[in-house]
């Protein structure tokens, strides 16, 4: 048996094992054997590759994706109906994607601290070794925690505060990135229109070439139900009743308000006029699947209208003759006439708005309208009978068109498939702006509104029923029940506000008609550069998905500097002048208290603490001591301490 020495043993006495001990399930080594076999590899060990390689990974992940957003400024998520939905999803993705932030923020810190362990071991193979604080001071940065030591130089404190928030940023820096986020995206748009005000359409309208738009538009059926629907829709929203006009699958709330509507396809118009294809797309936006909203200024067309009761006779101005033809058969309809002598433009007809007649059965009833000229208005003179329209008795308007402009918001549904659908607004607000220019008389968009009105009401009648009176009726009800024909005012109201609404629906009729491309005609290839005007708004964009902002560049920072860090630290490793050959270093990880216990006993490295009064080295003397790895003959590897430039070999020498 030994016996134990009389002095007082050093820690490292107690170790007499030849090798040093063991630890099971110790696998991990920082400084391993150098690859072999792959001659054409830089002498890096398999741990160098593996931090290299990862944040090679890492980097080239992050940047690809910040080049993709850079390349593309935006990339939506094409699921449109997600908008509609954010609650329900939202949240687990965000812990999904958070979830995966963090995971390869940890991944970049662990490959750091291994590239820091890594340097330690290396270094402390070489012929200098590490300075004790050094040493000490590494493996904060290895832990990526702040050195608290007393007396500490700034630069450390400093140092260690940097890297411990580089740390702490990765995971919201990979979070930013990868995150999708609801964007609101504002987009200048402008274009050109056809400009009813322009004095140019005078000359065409003069020659005859304008006629198919201007008198003949509201002949179709359908064109000619979409007047009457447009008065009741007008005279319905000026009593707030909520209202909507469909024309050509575009959804009005209340009113068109003269404007044709901006399209992102092209608009078939075959069916709706003679010799015409289609009216070209006029704006170009985001693809199918992308909620947007468009705001823009457009020019409008309405009319100022004054109505009044007045008793007309053939003597008064404007005159009124009313005939009446009795039928020869008891079964057959009555006719009535009406005509006035009252002066009208050349360009609408000459007298053919100025009489008119009706079929109607005696107990029925009739309204019939005849339009004149009046100045720089139209006066329009409506005339009702028999039981159901003698509300309207003999009403006579005042009828100024003028060209107006209007803000016009284009609210869009997101479809994913259908492009009928996704690209045409699913409502139309219109808000007709302060203003306007009056539209002489005897100009296009003035006289196609009094003959969209005049073929209106000749359309409306029949036998026994007449639409726009009907139309009135139902508005009058809806406001006052049963006792609506008592309230002259609101008779008078509900018709200004119902011809406003069939003016302006004529205005979106005209616009359309000459904006037609036709297969013959004038504008057949579209409406001339010098008669058209500007349309100007802003495209709003609602989307899913990654964009390019400010954010996006410096969040991959935090990445960029802890790979940069850890690529330096395996470069000044591989560099290293080592005095041991791999194989003699063994398993030594800095960071593990097992290994560090290990290496300082069999390095005696205690013996750096020791002092005269027993008190321990001061940290002041211990800044002289450089600490490195050593193989101790019947001890293993071992940590050994030296005072200043002390080399290997001159034994432990600590003051």
């Amino acid at each position: 048996m030994n016996s134990r020495p009389s002095s007082s043993p050093r820690p490292t006495d107690a170790i007499s094992a030849t090798k040093p001990l063991p630890r099971p399930g110790h696998t991990l080594s920082v400084c391993p054997v150098r690859l072999s076999g792959m001659q054409w590899l830089p002498a890096f060990t398999r741990l160098q590759y593996m931090i290299l390689f990862g944040h090679f990974a890492l980097q080239l992940t992050a940047w690809t994706l910040f080049g993709l957003i850079w390349s593309k400024q935006i990339i939506a998520i094409p699921l449109p109906d997600l908008i509609h939905d954010v609650q329900s999803w939202y949240k687990p993705l965000t812990f999904f994607v958070t979830a995966i932030s963090s995971s390869l923020a940890l991944f970049s810190t662990v490959l750091f601290s291994l590239a820091v362990r890594q340097w330690i071991s290396c270094q402390l193979r070489t012929k200098r070794g590490l300075r004790l604080h050094t040493f000490l001071r590494s493996m904060h940065f290895a832990s990526h925690s702040i050195i608290t030591d007393r007396g500490q130089n700034g630069l450390w404190l400093a140092a260690s505060i940097i890297v411990f928030i580089i740390v702490a940023l990765q995971p919201a820096g990979w979070n930013t990135l990868l995150t999708p986020q609801l964007f609101d995206l504002d987009t200048k748009v402008s274009g050109k229109e056809i400009d009813l005000a322009n004095p140019r359409l005078d000359l065409y309208l003069h020659n005859g070439s304008l006629d198919a738009c201007v008198l003949d538009n509201s002949v179709l059926v359908g064109l000619a139900i979409g007047e009457t629907e447009s008065g009741f829709s007008a005279a319905k929203g000026a009593q707030n009743v909520p209202s909507s006009l469909s024309i050509a699958n575009f959804i009005f709330n209340t009113s068109t308000a003269g404007i044709l509507p901006l399209s992102f396809q092209d608009i078939p118009t075959s069916s709706a006029f003679d010799n015409a294809t289609v009216i070209p797309h006029s704006i170009s936006g985001p693809g199918i699947g992308i909620p947007r909203s468009l705001s823009v200024v457009q020019q409008g067309f309405t009319a100022d209208v004054s109505c009044k009761f007045q008793t007309l006779t053939t003597t008064t101005i404007p005159s009124l003759t009313i005939t009446t033809i009795s039928p020869n058969e008891t079964s057959a309809p009555t006719q009535y006439n009406i005509d006035s002598n009252c002066p009208m433009p050349a360009t609408l007809g000459n007298t053919t708005r100025a009489s008119t007649y009706a079929l109607a059965e005696n107990d029925s009833g009739y309204l019939l309208m005849i339009a004149c000229a009046n100045g720089a208005s139209y006066t329009l003179i409506f005339i009702g009978g028999g039981d159901q329209y003698a509300y309207l008795n003999s009403t006579v308007c005042t009828f100024t068109p003028k060209i107006t402009n209007v803000r016009v918001d284009y609210h869009y549904l997101p479809s994913a498939s259908s492009n009928t659908t996704g690209n045409l607004p699913a409502r139309i607000d219109t808000i007709t702006l302060p203003g306007g220019i009056p539209d002489s008389v005897g100009g296009p968009a003035g006289v196609s509104a009094v003959a969209t009105v005049y073929e209106m009401i000749r359309f409306a009648q029949g036998e026994e029923m007449n639409v726009v009176g009907d139309q009135l009726i139902a508005v009058l009800q809806g406001v006052d029940g049963e006792g609506f024909v008592s309230d002259r005012d609101g008779v008078l109201t509900a018709m200004e506000e119902y011809l406003r609404g069939v003016a302006e629906y004529s205005g979106t009729l005209l616009r359309a008609c000459l904006s037609s491309h036709k297969t013959s005609g004038i504008f057949a290839d579209g409406i001339p550069k010098e008669i058209t005007t500007s349309a100007i708004g802003e495209l709003r964009t609602y989307f899913f998905g990654w964009a390019l902002t400010s954010s996006t560049v410096w969040i991959l920072v935090p990445g960029a500097l802890i790979a940069f860090a850890s690529i330096a630290l395996v470069l000044s490793s591989a560099a290293a002048d080592l005095r041991l050959r791999p194989e003699e270093s063994g398993l030594f990880d800095p960071l593990d208290a097992f290994d560090l216990m290990r290496a300082s006993a069999a390095g005696g490295l205690v013996g750096v603490f020791d002092s005269e009064d027993g008190g321990g080295g001061s940290k002041g003397e211990l800044g002289d001591v450089r600490v490195m790895l050593e193989m101790i003959t019947g001890r293993g590897m071992g940590l050994i301490g030296r005072v200043g430039t002390a080399k290997s070999g001159e034994g432990l020498n600590v003051t």
